[in-house]
């Protein structure tokens, strides 16, 4: 199979077939123009069974595979991206944190956390202002619970029934 067709498969297709391409020997480990990849192109869909198959069959961990999966609230293929991967640096966990703050998935919060990403991220954001900045109240919580410091305007931003 041409990697031009695995990735369109990648893309656009079920996860069954993407599956089906692996085991009839698609390169894995095909970029399109822009460097995308079939495990990239998984993980934003949530296909954990084709994240999986994809890994086993010697497709390369990938930042932007997890990120991807964080920006979506894909918790399993998180967890499985960081078991697989525990190369993946905290850096570019927190990253991840990000984008799960400012997009709401409290549970990809709480995973990203539990495999120790980085609150604040080299520019000096924190997740905790992502999560604010889009008013996401158990994001928030969760973010203080782990030890995120409010900001200044925290209590002038949120009313006190919007926190637990």
């Amino acid at each position: 199979m041409e990697d031009k067709q695995f990735l369109d498969i990648a893309k656009e297709a079920s996860e069954a077939e993407i599956i089906e391409a692996i085991h009839g020997g698609a390169n894995v480990n095909a970029r399109d123009s822009c460097g995308s990849t079939a495990l990239i192109c998984a993980a934003k869909k949530g296909y954990l069974e084709a994240v999986k198959a994809l890994i086993e069959a010697g497709a390369h961990l990938s930042w932007e595979a997890l990120m991807l999966a964080a920006k979506n609230g894909h918790v399993d293929i998180i967890n499985y991206l960081i078991k697989a991967g525990d190369d993946l640096q905290a850096e570019r966990k927190g990253w991840a944190l990000m984008l799960a703050a400012k997009n709401g998935h409290v549970e990809a919060v709480n995973a990203l956390i539990r495999a120790g990403a980085s609150l604040k991220n080299p520019d000096g954001w924190t997740a905790l202002m992502y999560a604010e900045e889009k008013g996401h109240a158990e994001v928030i919580n969760a973010l203080i619970e782990a030890g995120a410091t409010p900001s200044r305007d925290y209590d002038r931003i949120f009313s006190k029934d919007f926190r637990r």
